[in-house]
């Protein structure tokens, strides 16, 4: 995919540009409580949207997307909207990003993706996700990730017709391998759970009835939400959203609302304790819980929100009288897929039974997406480095992930010329932690200039020596660069730079650093990001 993304790019605009990518995702459970200040459970896989891009120097967008072979041109003003419903999400991120005070130019662009579409997995989000980080990146914006999830979710409410919350770009932004993230979407609030469910795999089946939220009646479903919290509100002022209420509470107003928004909100408020229920379970390795929990999120979704349809419902009867473990409609609804807890042993009969009973009812043929909770894996090329002077190449478990994400510097910014000069400038900057061979590290630290989202590795050859009998001192290059991480920055750091916002970062005197920074790997290791 990403090397016809590069043909395509080169064949329109006879150029190379730099490439960005952001991840689809799961909800394993917490359907509809984003936009009720509720929690929700999401995760990055393995399956996300791609884009080269390059700055053109006019005001003009010409994009183009390779899954609908379709061709979009359009400026950076209001008026300017494109009519392709896929170019709204480019242009609905570009017009986002200059209402924040963003200084942004025209650009070309050439995506693709393998989120399937319109089956749950947010596509759109991973889409927006990929421009968000693009421009931020390209335009040297300094846009922190809580506001580059936020402009995602601007562009679907201002420009694609979705008054969605926040829980499909913050998974696209934030996700993490293995990991699982609950988001408390009133206060943005998270916390990651490690998902390693030995002897389970999570799989989608698709209705293959298409998700269309903005067709559907998902805003009216939103306004029930609010006419109960409302309600509620009148005889409970400290309830802002439904995230607050009990039942007990929407009982008393039951007279009051009709019962369409009396059923909505009882699921809700159920959901909201589901999310709770099941990381507890999780903490317990509790699988069977979980699974419990997703079942009755079906429930909730098909006779209480109503948001299921007959193909959906199937699959989930189907999946219970395999044995699945848990199984539900995911995303929004109105179609999509089911996501499947399955048992190792039971996994490949389920399949077929899915597939087989599916065409037999409804003649067509769905079709499966085993997940793995992670972020996209890519294999990619700087453009102007060759490969005998950074080693690039596909993640693995190793530590030295941590160094990916370090710089987020645009590799086509910078010549051979400056490679040297960099890692100098680098070894100063960090020339009095405890770690005796810094030109090295500043070497593999400068090896990972890459856009922040693209996940790469670096070759770790050059300081794998210290592991060996100078652990404490590997075990700090790490941490540097996890420091290096979390500031985010994306622009070269130059030697008095670096050294001032290090010591800033670690709360130390930058003026007097020898001394401070002799402790830097314990004082690090203390402070775990």
């Amino acid at each position: 995919m990403q090397q016809k993304i590069r043909n395509k790019f080169q064949e329109l605009f006879s150029t190379k540009g730099s490439v960005y990518a952001s991840p689809g995702r799961i909800n394993l459970i917490g359907e509809h409580t984003d936009y009720n200040g509720g929690f929700v459970f999401p995760g990055a896989i393995d399956k996300g949207m791609i884009a080269e891009i390059k700055p053109n120097g006019t005001g003009k967008v010409r994009a183009f997307s390779v899954d609908l072979n379709d061709y979009a041109e359009f400026g950076l003003n209001e008026e300017d909207a494109p009519k392709a419903s896929w170019a709204r999400y480019i242009f609905g991120v570009c017009r986002e990003t200059i209402k924040r005070g963003g200084q942004i130019q025209g650009f070309d662009t050439v995506f693709a993706g393998d989120v399937p579409l319109g089956a749950g997995m947010s596509s759109s989000a991973a889409l927006e996700s990929t421009y968000a980080f693009a421009l931020n990146d390209l335009f040297s914006l300094n846009i922190d990730k809580f506001e580059l999830a936020k402009i995602g979710q601007s562009t679907e409410h201002n420009y694609c017709g979705v008054n969605c919350g926040i829980m499909d770009q913050f998974a696209s932004v934030f996700g993490k391998e293995g990991s699982l993230i609950r988001l408390d979407c009133r206060s943005l609030e998270y916390k990651y759970f490690p998902f390693h469910p030995v002897g389970y795999k999570l799989v989608l089946l698709d209705s293959v009835v298409k998700h269309e939220l903005a067709s559907s009646a998902y805003n009216k479903r939103r306004q029930s939400c609010e006419n109960a919290a409302a309600a509620i509100r009148r005889n409970h002022p400290e309830v802002e959203f439904l995230r607050d209420a009990t039942m007990d509470m929407l009982n008393e107003v039951k007279g009051d609302i009709s019962a369409e928004d009396y059923m909505r909100a009882e699921y809700v408020i159920e959901e909201v304790q589901r999310v709770l229920d099941v990381c507890d379970a999780l903490e317990k390795d509790d699988y069977e819980t979980v699974g419990k929990k997703m079942y009755e999120t079906h429930h909730g979704m098909s006779k209480l929100y109503e948001v299921s349809c007959e193909e959906l419902d199937f699959l989930n009867d189907l999946a219970f009288d395999c044995g699945v473990t848990g199984s539900r409609v995911m995303g929004g609804g109105f179609g999509g897929c089911t996501i499947n807890l399955v048992k190792d042993e039971l996994y490949d009969t389920f399949i077929q039974n899915a597939k087989d009973k599916f065409k037999e009812k409804f003649g067509l043929v769905n079709k499966e997406y085993p997940i793995l909770v992670t972020r996209k894996k890519l294999k990619w090329i700087p453009l102007d480095y060759n490969s005998s002077q950074l080693k690039l190449f596909e993640e693995d478990e190793r530590c030295t992930k941590k160094i990916a994400n370090a710089i987020g510097v645009n590799p086509s910014l910078f010549d051979d010329s400056k490679y040297d000069n960099q890692a100098a400038a680098m070894t100063s900057a960090y020339q009095d932690v405890v770690i005796p061979d810094s030109r090295k590290i500043a070497q593999c630290i400068t090896r990972s200039i890459c856009p922040e989202n693209i996940l790469v590795k670096i070759d770790f050859t050059d300081v794998e020596c210290l592991q060996a009998n100078k652990k404490t001192e590997a075990d700090a290059i790490v941490k540097v660069a996890d420091a290096l991480e979390r500031l985010e920055r994306s622009q070269y750091i130059t030697h008095d730079e670096g050294r001032i916002w290090l010591a800033q970062y670690m709360d130390i005197d930058p003026d007097k650093p020898k001394g401070n920074f002799t402790s830097l790997g314990d004082k690090l290791r203390m402070q775990r990001l």
